[in-house]
């Protein structure tokens, strides 16, 4: 698997590498007013950590990193918080394999009496730090390619998928709007997943959308030169009806005639980051062989002005026959989503219906720039997302689904049925209840991912497995390989 980047390697060893040019990270754990380090160190190896902690060079805290040369090699030691912390293996690892990305082609690590779940999420940490987009630069700094593993007793096979889904949910993410055009990005997706016997992909071409009713999607799209696709990925592991996961892909939005404010407006190469998470946790489920039935829908659009662009006060019929009247054209997410939604729910059978979208402002005013708005009426479906984000450190809230609400839909609409921007107040409530009309019934989850799948406000709040600053982390692919586990039960 590659779009721009690929994951290092992973190889078990059979001996630690102390002492030689591969660097070697070194879990170090907190434990009362001391600290704990893995089993077998060779003695004058943790005397020197414990050296390093006193003299305070050396941190258990999650995150925290120190350099020790040692016998011609060199440690890198990784602040991994109270044992089993896995969010803080996580950062520590991750924060660790950043040291060594730009100076090093090869890693170990030493996980030597760490859990299952521990050497996991150690080595998880380690390959989601060591991502550098460089496809559109002239010069490359990272070196990083392979990572060894001493010890432990990791799920390689599931954390190697993880990071492939993660990786190119973030290239697509990040990649510049002219480098994945609609077309392109439906072409690319379709080869990259021609390797999976059991995965078909359909693209729905511009003509196709006109002539079958998707207003939603080629209102959103007309005013580029680069028409809009609908991209469908079908993935068959189980038996029954799918699940449906739907992701915003507006490859770049301008707000359309509604133009957005210049400042930030280069960061809305990252407005696809819900289609390119759709993309990865599909890739993942493929990998892992997820006992379900899925199918993917990526509509992909530029939201651009023109002469030919859609217009504040249009009326556009959707795919279900509802007529919305157009308030706002930087509403559009919604409305390329909704013709999805509604695809799924009543022509793909869909039993459960899942969006992840860049949706609002509104989300990163009430959440900051961390947190997804998780919107559901299934409270067992809320409970599966819950549960997903304390093994995948995604953080998410349950929000409000607001019925006095609901009226903003319809009480200004003058010509259409509903209108697709109302009340400024509650933003991110409208834009899913606004949605939820659409699912026909069905299960259904929206997940706001405007703050962490972005990440433009996030700064040093980020954990150190995201990447550097103005990247897309590609938030949701594990959330969603977790849910999809925990309901199709396993595989992987």
């Amino acid at each position: 698997m590659v779009l721009y980047t690929k994951p290092p390697s992973v190889t078990a060893s059979d001996e630690a590498f102390f002492g030689r040019r591969t660097p070697v990270i070194v879990p170090v754990f907190k434990e009362g007013d001391s600290i704990k380090l893995p089993e077998g160190l060779p003695e004058d190896l943790a005397s020197l950590i414990r050296d390093g902690y006193v003299s305070k060079a050396v941190s258990p805290e999650p995150g925290s990193t120190a350099k020790l040369p040692y016998k011609g090699g060199l440690v890198v030691t990784a602040g991994c918080g109270a044992p089993g912390d896995l969010e803080g293996v996580r950062r520590g690892f991750a924060a660790a394999s950043r040291q060594v990305i730009d100076s090093f082609e090869e890693a170990q690590l030493y996980l030597s009496g760490l859990d299952s779940n521990s050497s996991t999420e150690a080595l998880i940490g380690s390959l989601l730090g060591a991502y550098r987009l460089e496809e559109f630069k002239n010069t490359r700094k990272r070196k990083l390619q392979k990572l060894w593993l001493y010890g432990g007793s990791p799920r390689v096979d599931y954390a190697q998928a993880i990071a492939e889904g993660v990786y190119l949910a973030r290239d697509i993410a990040n990649a510049p709007p002219h480098r994945l055009p609609p077309a392109k990005l439906a072409a690319t997706v379709k080869d990259l997943f021609s390797q999976f016997d059991n995965v078909d992909v359909e693209i729905f071409s511009y003509e196709r959308l006109v002539e079958d009713g998707f207003g939603g999607i080629v209102s959103v799209g007309m005013g580029s030169d680069e028409k809009p696709r609908l991209i469908i990925i079908r993935y068959t592991g189980g038996s029954g009806e799918p699940i449906a996961l739907v992701g915003k892909a507006v490859v770049f939005d301008s707000g359309g005639i509604n133009l957005k404010p210049s400042q930030g407006m280069t960061l809305m190469r990252a407005d696809k980051a819900g289609g390119a998470a759709v993309a990865g946790a599909l890739w993942a489920a493929a990998r892992l062989g997820i006992k379900a039935n899925l199918v993917g829908l990526i509509p992909a659009v530029i939201n651009v002005p023109s002469g030919s662009s859609y217009l504040p006060s249009d009326v556009i019929r959707m795919w279900d026959g509802t007529l919305v009247e157009i308030t706002n054209t930087d509403a559009e997410g919604r409305l390329i989503l909704a013709d999805a939604i509604a695809y799924a729910a009543k022509q793909l059978g869909a039993k459960t219906v899942i969006d992840l979208a860049t949706l609002t402002g509104a989300i990163v005013v009430a959440l900051g720039p961390l947190i997804a708005g998780l919107f559901t009426r299934s409270d067992s479906l809320a409970k599966a997302f819950e549960e997903a984000s304390k093994i995948t450190g995604e953080k998410l809230w349950r929000m409000p689904m607001e019925d006095e609400y609901a009226k903003s839909l319809t009480q200004p609409a003058q010509a259409g049925e509903i209108v697709n921007a109302a009340q400024r107040y509650g933003g991110a409530i409208f834009g899913a209840l606004f949605l939820e009309r659409f699912a026909h019934g069905k299960e259904f989850a929206h997940l706001d991912i405007a703050g962490p799948g972005i990440a433009f406000e996030a700064g040093s709040l980020a954990p150190p497995y995201w990447p550097e600053k103005g990247m897309a982390p590609g938030y949701g692919v594990r959330l969603l390989i977790e849910v999809l586990n925990s309901r199709a039960g396993g595989g992987g």
